[in-house]
This record gives structure tokens, C-alpha cells and sequence, in this order.
């Protein structure tokens, strides 16, 4: 008969344990993905406009518990958001991404951790790296910049990013060299001056910003103003970006793409409402702007130099945008907002075709009170 010493029968009674905790671990593992996955499985608004909440995976078999990867189709003119959150990653939000395709060539804006493994869970191959050929990033704080590591681990083409100085120490570490860098640094250099001579840190509000208008001399005065001494462009074949800095951090920007003259999609990055912003949004067919907070916790908005979802909305209809996407929810609202604003509330893996798709605020209002948190 086997015995254990008293050492060794220590050992064994930890291996069983060990084993046991694994089983259950593994266990608790795939109950998990089977709720996540009934919850979330088939929801679709309409043919363009959905979530894409197979989360890269769909059942192949109940018993056996097999899985096989959904392989999504790029659409054209078309927005992926690849995370919602802010800060850190939770349930069903990861940290800012946002992915535009246009005619073959993928913009991404923002880079949080953890992008490379959205892009996949979507796609489910890495065929769609190829077609990355522009990065923007908002700033250098880590829920916006840190997934950029593993993306240039893997892409072997030449990629344009247009980044804060900060990033240039980040990328120099590994020695990248596919990568054209254009610096936003110097938009910070001119926004302060702009915000001080206006006094933009009061209250956002539609009458404010009218006051600047008619202190400006008219909205055609505005914008030419705007657009040559405050923005920040930069051209590269049938893209531009203008850029203009923002009230966050030191380094803050935003951002407005122009294709062809014929598409703009403006993404505001993380910041305190920006007339700038809004001027330089100004027809956009895609307005994305941060909403970290409800009304309620304006004094948050405004410590932590974030927006709320109803300053997000004044920025939308004085730029006279087609739509407004909300995005950068704190994790203190999982389930974002069940708002009664204009604005999709948006989700991770929600895909939105410009000029095609349409939305049903009910219908994604009515799934995110059915989420289990």
C-alpha cells in the first residue's frame, strides 16, 4: 500500500486541491462565455447597423462546447467601435478604439489595450492588420495609447501615426521603423491662449458659444479663423487631419478627417467641450465625442476634464453634425447611459455604416437594461 510522508502527503493533498480548484476554474470559465454568449448572441438593429455580439466566437456544438471564430467582413464607410470604456477594461467595455473603414484603407482612433485582441475576436484573422494605414492618438494617457505596442509588433507595412511627442520615446524603445510619426504637440501651444481670451472653462452652454460667434464677427468668420490660426493640418494623399489641441491633459488633442473632400469624421478624444472642436467639426458626418458622465456628476466632468453626455450633445448640434456616436463611458456606468439624448450610446463591437445605416435608441436601450453585471 502507498503512503505519503508527512511532506510528500502535504504535496499530494495540494496537487488534488490544485486540481480541483482548475476544474472548477475551467468550469466557472465556460459557464461564463455560454451566458455571455446566449445574452449576446443574434442581436441585430438592422443589415448595416449592428453589434457585432458574437464577440468573435458562435456555438458550433451545446454538448461539446466547441467554438469556431466568426469572420466579419469589412463594410464600407463604416465605424467599429472596438471599445467604449474609459480608464480600464471591464465586463463589456474595453478602453478607446475606434476603427474606420474607408475604400480598403482602416483609420484607428485611440489604441487602448487590448485592440489587437478586439480586432481579432471580430474579424477572427489577421489579415485585417494589412489594411491599418493610419493610427491618431488623442493623448498619452495609457487607456488610449498602450495596445499600439502589439498592433507594430505585427504590422509590416509603413503606418502613419499622428500622436503626441510622448509617443516618440514609447516607439523608439522597440526600435520601430515602419512608422511615418507626425507630432500634435505644438496644437496644445495655441488652444490655452484661445480658451483664456474667450473664457471657454465657464459652463457650456448654446448661448456661450453663440456669444463667441458674434464676438468673432459670424459662423463664415469663425471657421476661416478656427481653421488657419488654431488647427493643425496634416495631408497625407486623399486624407487630411486636422488636429487641434483640447482641455484634458498636456497633450491632448482632437481630431476632424476630411477624405476626398467628400467625408468628415470627427473624434474629440478625451476633453472639457471645445469650441474649437465644434467649429472645426463643423458638418460632420460623424460627430464621436466622449461622455464619461451623466449630468449628474458635472462637478466630476469638470475636476477630471472630461464631458458629460448633455455637453456632448450641445457640441453636436451647434457643429451641425449628421450624427452623434457616445463613447469614453466611466465604469461606474457599465451598461452606459439608457439615455433620452440624440446620440447612440454605443457598445463594444457596435458597427455603424455611414449614410446607410439608421438606429433604434429603443431597441439598444431595451438590451442594455437586459445585460448582467
Amino acid at each position: 500500500m502507498r503512503t505519503c510522508s508527512k511532506t510528500k502527503e502535504s504535496d499530494c493533498g495540494k496537487g488534488k486541491r490544485k486540481k480541483k480548484e482548475n476544474g472548477l476554474v475551467k468550469n466557472i470559465l465556460i459557464n461564463h462565455k455560454n451566458k455571455i454568449i446566449k445574452k449576446l448572441q443574434g442581436l441585430c438593429i438592422n443589415s448595416g447597423d449592428e453589434i457585432i455580439f458574437k464577440n468573435g466566437f458562435k456555438i458550433k456544438s451545446v454538448k461539446s462546447k466547441k467554438y469556431v471564430q466568426v469572420k466579419n467582413e469589412l463594410i464600407n464607410n463604416s465605424l467599429t467601435f472596438l471599445g467604449t470604456g474609459c480608464a480600464l477594461p471591464s465586463k463589456y467595455r474595453n478602453v478607446s478604439s475606434v476603427l474606420y473603414n474607408i475604400e480598403d484603407t482602416l483609420i484607428l482612433f485611440d489604441v487602448g489595450e487590448d485592440t489587437f485582441s478586439q480586432l481579432n475576436r471580430i474579424y477572427g484573422h489577421l489579415d485585417i492588420l494589412k489594411k491599418i494605414k493610419f493610427i491618431f492618438i488623442s493623448h498619452s494617457h495609457a487607456d488610449h495609447c498602450l495596445g499600439i505596442i502589439n498592433l507594430l509588433k505585427v504590422i509590416k507595412h509603413n503606418v502613419v501615426v499622428i500622436a503626441p511627442n510622448a509617443l516618440i520615446d514609447f516607439l523608439s524603445i522597440y526600435n520601430y521603423k515602419n512608422v511615418e510619426f507626425y507630432d500634435t504637440t505644438p496644437t496644445k501651444e495655441v488652444e490655452p491662449k484661445f480658451n483664456e481670451f474667450f473664457n471657454t472653462s465657464q459652463k457650456c452652454c448654446k448661448s456661450n458659444l453663440d456669444n463667441i460667434v458674434k464676438e468673432l464677427g459670424g459662423l463664415e468668420n469663425v471657421y476661416e479663423t478656427i481653421m488657419r490660426d488654431y488647427v493643425f493640418k496634416i495631408e497625407v494623399g486623399d486624407f487630411i487631419f486636422n488636429v487641434c489641441g483640447v482641455e484634458h491633459n498636456l497633450d491632448s488633442c482632437s481630431v476632424s478627417l476630411v477624405y476626398k473632400n467628400k467625408i468628415k469624421i470627427s473624434y474629440s478624444g478625451d476633453t472639457r467641450p471645445s469650441f474649437i472642436f465644434a467649429i472645426m467639426s463643423k458638418d460632420s458626418d460623424a460627430l464621436i465625442h466622449e461622455s464619461t458622465f451623466n449630468g449628474n456628476n458635472l462637478d466630476k466632468a469638470i475636476k477630471t476634464k472630461h464631458s458629460t453626455v448633455q455637453e456632448a450633445n450641445i457640441i453636436y448640434e451647434f457643429s451641425k453634425s449628421k450624427t452623434l456616436f457616445l463613447t469614453h463611458f466611466s465604469q461606474r456606468y457599465p451598461k452606459g447611459f439608457i439615455t433620452i439624448y440624440r446620440g447612440i450610446p454605443c457598445m463594444d463591437f457596435y458597427r455603424y455604416v455611414l449614410n446607410e445605416s439608421t438606429f433604434d435608441k429603443n431597441k439598444i436601450n431595451n438590451f442594455l437594461k437586459t445585460l448582467d453585471f
